[in-house]
């Protein structure tokens, strides 16, 4: 299983050199540090060639942040830096990057070495050598880490091994839950709303929080839908990464900060991933729950029967606790994946002081991997993290439901992750 799915990012690595550069001839190495190899991660994820799963995707993009963060924090915490901190922190991340996304996409090596060869004209051979040492440590614990985390053995999720070595479709066990997340403590950590509650009668009752939501009351109702939707069809996951990129470039963060805010980001839209995905699973085939209720018996009491009195007639009647399972409705695509990724990746960033009043500009990455022409303003990164799970539903890839639930399923997420990596300290999360 991990040798197709590794087979299938190859592959989507050999469709990148058709693509276009990954940066602008006048960017700067640094700017390439925290975001010319993101960029060669967007290619990957859009390049029309393969199909690279969501979870693939936001695995890559966080493992490559955490080695970037931690390069970065190796050099600082050095007693006797060789050289000058910034050069050494570029290099150094341009280093860890290079390991991480080497091993994950080795076809792509061609490229990748070409990229890193940009940076050596930013230190002497002495800064360089320690900027490489930093960067290969951290890339080394970020891959160690992640190498048994069974991402990449979850290829076709519609199958499931079971028991004597038989598949079975349709089995209510999800493949998801062998997977290891980023910061939750399994996938299964955060319950998502259902749109209606089913009854032990088998009646769905309507969930208020999820009919009456308002999330999307204020959404641009100038744009038709369907342009709105056009906008938002690419990768969730990239497209949330140049938000990230573009507000925190402009809230005055040290190149530290700024990959602090980057991993967190891309660590919560990994886990938002890889959770939506356990959960739409589950809701594909109904799920089974418990329903209780009290009815009346006529039978000899039991220990656990309820003696309440009639209002109207003053007699005494035993009531019996009737406890059965019931397999709610079959959901499609619920949650939406858009919607968790746009609000987990928004809580994320909630961390950075005043990025919720910062205005910005997107231009979302197409197929080919290359900025598109359309272009859309946006006021504060809630308002575009809204309007993205309004997307999904104005596609009609989602029901509204699904929209809303997963948009409260990821603010959860984002929040979790947020909570588990401090500034501070980057220990607490499975790297």
């Amino acid at each position: 299983m991990r040798i197709l799915a590794c087979s299938q990012l190859a592959a989507c690595c050999q469709a990148y050199s058709i693509l276009t550069s990954t940066a602008a001839a006048d960017a700067s190495p640094a700017a390439d540090a925290l975001f010319g190899w993101p960029e060669v991660l967007a290619a990957l994820c859009a390049a029309p060639a393969t199909a690279l799963a969501p979870h693939l995707q936001a695995r890559g993009y966080a493992m490559t942040y955490l080695g970037i963060e931690r390069a970065i924090l190796a050099v600082q915490d050095a007693q006797q830096p060789v050289g000058t901190i910034p050069a050494l922190e570029y290099a150094a991340a341009s280093t860890a990057a290079r390991e991480i996304i080497s091993a994950a996409f080795p076809a792509a090596a061609a490229r990748i070495d070409a990229m890193a060869a940009r940076f050596e004209t930013m230190t002497t051979p002495i800064e360089r050598i320690r900027a490489q040492q930093a960067g290969r440590a951290a890339a080394t614990m970020v891959l160690a880490g992640r190498d048994d985390d069974q991402w990449c053995t979850v290829v076709d999720e519609s199958v499931i091994a079971l028991g004597g070595g038989t598949t079975a479709r349709g089995n209510q066990q999800s493949p998801w839950l062998a997977a290891a997340p980023f910061a939750l403590k399994n996938v299964a950590q955060f319950d998502v709303r259902l749109p209606y509650w089913t009854t032990i009668d088998g009646t769905n009752v309507p969930d208020p929080l999820i009919v009456r939501a308002t999330i999307f009351d204020k959404v641009d109702r100038l744009t038709p839908p369907r342009e709105i939707a056009q906008f938002w069809s690419g990768s969730p996951v990239v497209a949330w990464n140049q938000v990230a990129q573009t507000v925190s470039a402009a809230c005055g963060l040290s190149v530290a900060e700024r990959a602090h805010v980057l991993a967190v980001v891309n660590v919560a839209i990994a886990d938002a991933t890889l959770a939506t995905l356990h959960q739409q699973r589950l809701s594909r085939n109904g799920q089974p729950q418990w329903r209780e209720r009290l009815v009346p018996t006529d039978e000899p009491p039991a220990a656990a029967d309820v003696t309440l009195t009639n209002d109207a007639s003053g007699e005494f009647q035993a009531y019996r606790l009737d406890a059965r399972p019931v397999i709610t409705p079959p959901l499609r695509r619920y949650p939406s994946l858009a919607a968790a990724v746009a609000s987990a990746a928004c809580a994320a960033l909630g961390g950075v002081p005043n990025i919720g009043h910062v205005p910005f500009e997107l231009s979302p990455v197409d197929r080919t991997g290359v900025a598109g022409a359309s272009r859309r303003k946006f006021s504060n990164i809630g308002e575009a993290a809204r309007e993205c799970a309004y997307a999904a539903s104005a596609s009609l890839d989602n029901s509204r439901e699904a929209c809303v639930a997963g948009y409260y399923f990821g603010v959860d997420i984002g929040r979790y992750v947020l909570k588990r990596m401090p500034p501070t300290s980057a220990s607490r999360v499975r790297q």
